[in-house]
């Protein structure tokens, strides 16, 4: 399977009706309300969408996402699945077991969504913008490169059962997104500072002129495949 590294270009306006790109204003479909954090019930940060290229799991499609920079907590530090038994491939699990809640109720201070590219997209500017937009170019490449944030292709038939990227409670499940530890999106001027979990003591800002998605951790972006439906998620 190849890989899509995904690149920042030159680009820093947003014009047009690019899909892919970090910050500025998101491009999603009007009936979405804009997402809100369950900790401090203020509105989420857009931080970037992606349109998917040909050739991956959810090809054509869109995922965005969205993160808190106002609070932060010990609990919310990371995203934290529920921890139960992963099953293998074929195992019988009802959908309205697994979901319950792990797959949606555990994004409280951010929100991956993934929806199609089509007429009910509009540029939405619900809260002024904090990340500053930049278009992402996509480069095909043949191997994975942990450093860059990259794009995965089909999933390999030869994926390991026990493996929690591939299997989530008898689900089957695509790895859609890399983002390597330390990625950062660069904040407007007029951006607040962003909340940082406590470190054996109180939360503190990072006075960097950028934001980070959970304190900077390796994340994966992946999608369970769920009544023919994909639900994003992040490990």
């Amino acid at each position: 399977m190849g890989f899509y590294a995904v690149l920042k270009s030159r680009r820093k306006e947003q014009t047009g009706f690019t899909l892919s790109f970090c910050g500025g204003k998101p491009i999603i479909p009007s009936s979405i309300q804009w997402p809100l954090c369950m900790d401090c019930y203020r509105p989420l940060t857009f931080f970037f969408q992606l349109q998917l290229p040909p050739g991956t799991p959810a090809q054509g499609r869109i995922v965005a996402v969205f993160y808190c920079v106002e609070c932060a907590s010990e609990q919310t530090s990371y995203p934290r699945l529920e921890t139960r038994p992963i099953l293998g491939r074929g195992s019988a699990h009802p959908a309205e077991e697994v979901l319950n809640p792990s797959l949606w109720d555990y994004q409280i201070n951010f929100r991956v969504l993934l929806f199609d590219n089509d007429d009910s997209l509009v540029l939405r500017d619900d809260i002024p913008p904090r990340v500053r937009f930049c278009e992402y170019e996509l480069k095909p490449k043949p191997d994975f490169s942990p450093a860059q944030m990259v794009v995965y292709g089909q999933p390999s038939q030869e994926a390991d059962p026990n493996d929690v990227a591939y299997f989530y409670q008898g689900l089957e499940v695509a790895k859609v997104l890399h983002i390597p530890r330390g990625y950062t999106f660069p904040k407007t001027a007029d951006a607040p500072l962003q909340r940082m979990p406590p470190m054996g003591g109180e939360p503190w800002f990072r006075k960097e002129d950028n934001y980070v998605l959970f304190s900077g951790a390796k994340l994966t972006i992946c999608a369970a495949i769920v009544d023919d439906t994909l639900v994003p998620f992040i490990l």
